[in-house]
């Protein structure tokens, strides 16, 4: 899920790239896959895509990462 909002200051974001899980154990189970997939990402010889990525990071900032858990809240019976 991609959200954009207006930056308030200099270091808020204004573009979050959300990736929803189930639970903490899937993604915690997947973390082995996902870092298999970035390394190959980034290990790549593909020169078109690393120009992109070079030119984006020219523009953009990766301010960091957060985890955030959704709480749901039931009326008392």
């Amino acid at each position: 899920m991609v959200i954009e909002t207006e930056a308030h200051s200099p270091t808020d974001f204004d573009i979050m790239l959300m990736t929803e899980y189930k639970d903490l154990a899937t993604m915690e189970a997947n973390q082995d896959k996902e870092e298999a997939v970035t390394n190959q990402a980034l290990n790549s010889n593909d020169q078109k895509m690393i120009a992109g990525y070079q030119e984006r990071a020219n523009w953009r900032e990766i301010i960091g990462n957060r985890l955030a858990r959704e709480i749901i809240l039931e009326p008392k019976k």
